[in-house]
């Protein structure tokens, strides 16, 4: 009866697939530009060393895959700097850190900062 339930359980247990992340180097550049600017905006929020590292780190893959210059990141850089100290209110009290950084990365200033860079190669091209 061992052997059977054994068997029984190898045959039944689900598989449990890896994730597979998306070739990077195919997404779209407005994209991967969105991303680091949440990415490092994330690290700028936090108090805990090891996560703002790992925000880093991880804005710093989606600078290897832009083709944008690195001018780009640096006005998207100040944007973040300077939108950070919106002060925003809701129906709770606190400082909605998080919710800045969305609201950067998916903002209409990251936008122009792309087209700004983007329209820039595409001219020499």
């Amino acid at each position: 009866m061992k052997k059977f339930l054994l068997i029984t359980c190898i045959f039944i247990t689900p598989v449990v697939k890896a994730v597979t992340p998306p070739a990077l180097d195919r997404l779209p550049q407005p994209q991967i530009f969105q991303n680091w600017i949440l990415d490092r905006c994330a690290g700028k929020i936090t108090f805990d060393k090891g996560f703002r590292d790992d925000a880093f780190k991880s804005a710093s893959v989606w600078l290897e895959y832009s083709k944008l210059p690195v001018d780009a990141f640096n006005d998207a850089d100040k944007l973040i700097d300077e939108s950070l100290k919106t002060k925003l209110t809701g129906s709770v009290d606190a400082d909605f850190k998080v919710f800045k950084c969305n609201l950067i990365s998916q903002g209409n200033e990251q936008r122009i900062i792309f087209n700004k860079y983007n329209s820039k190669l595409r001219a020499h091209d």
